[in-house]
C-alpha cells in the first residue's frame, strides 16, 4: 500500500508549481527524412495534428516532431524540463531574434541520453534547457525526438527556484521509496535465511528487480 501511495503521489509533488506545456502539435516522420526547414515551413503547418495530452507513441523508430508555444507570465530565465530521461536523441529548435518582418531563425540545441552527463545544461536526471525570454510574447519551438526506447515527451516550464524546490521534493520521495524497498528486501532475506522458505527468497528477488527497474528508468545516463 505504501509503495503504491508513493508512486501515485510522486508525479503530483514533482510537478507542483511550474507551467505544463499544453499547446502541442505533432508531426510523425516515419522515414526520418524531415528537417527543421521542412517542418517549420508555412505549408507544413497543416501537417501537424493537435495533441490534447503529452506525447506517448510507444516503441517505434519513427521520428516525432513536436511544435509548441511558450508564453511565460513574466520575462526572464525559464527552464524547460523534458522528460523522460531515457530518450536517446532530443533536438530543440529555439527561435532567435530577427529583424522586424523577417522570418525567425531557429537554433538547434541537442539533448538525450547518448550525450555525456557533463554536457547537460543543468545536472539533473532528465533534460533541462535554459531559455532566456526577454518578454511575455508567445514563441514557437520545435522538438525533434528519436529513440530506441518508448517515444514519450513530457514538457514543463519552470522558473529556476521552483525547479530546485520540486527536484528537492522529488529526490526526498525517491529516498523514501527506495528506503522502503530496501527494508522489504532485507526483511525477506532475513526470513528466507531463518525459515528456509523459498517463497521469501523469490519475493526478495522480485523486490530487487522492481527497485532496479525504477532506478534504471529514473536515473540519468
Amino acid at each position: 500500500f505504501i509503495r503504491c501511495l508513493i508512486l501515485l503521489c510522486w508525479p503530483v509533488f514533482a510537478l507542483a508549481g511550474g507551467l505544463p506545456v499544453t499547446d502541442l502539435a505533432l508531426l510523425v516522420d516515419a522515414d526520418g527524412n524531415e528537417t527543421i526547414a521542412s517542418v517549420s515551413a508555412p505549408l507544413a503547418s497543416e501537417r501537424f495534428r493537435p495533441l490534447d495530452r503529452p506525447l506517448n507513441a510507444g516503441y517505434t523508430r519513427a521520428v516525432h516532431w513536436l511544435r509548441f508555444t511558450v508564453q511565460p507570465p513574466t520575462p526572464g530565465e525559464w527552464w524547460l524540463e523534458m522528460q523522460p530521461p531515457f530518450v536517446d536523441d532530443l533536438r530543440l529548435y529555439e527561435p532567435m531574434p530577427s529583424a522586424p518582418g523577417a522570418a525567425p531563425t531557429l537554433r538547434e540545441r541537442r539533448y538525450g541520453d547518448h550525450l555525456p552527463f557533463a554536457a547537460r545544461e543543468v545536472p539533473y536526471r532528465a533534460f533541462v534547457s535554459r531559455l532566456q525570454l526577454p518578454d511575455t510574447q508567445p514563441r514557437t519551438y520545435y522538438l525533434r525526438l528519436q529513440t530506441t526506447s518508448t517515444s514519450m515527451a513530457f514538457l514543463h516550464l519552470w522558473q529556476p527556484p521552483e525547479f530546485h524546490q520540486a527536484v528537492a521534493l522529488e529526490y526526498t520521495l525517491q529516498g523514501v521509496f527506495y528506503g522502503l524497498m530496501a527494508t522489504v528486501l532485507l526483511l525477506n532475506l532475513l526470513y528466507w535465511a531463518w525459515l528456509r522458505d523459498a517463497f521469501y527468497g523469490y519475493f526478495a528477488l522480485h523486490v530487487l528487480i522492481i527497485g532496479l527497474l525504477f532506478a534504471g528508468a529514473n536515473v540519468g545516463a
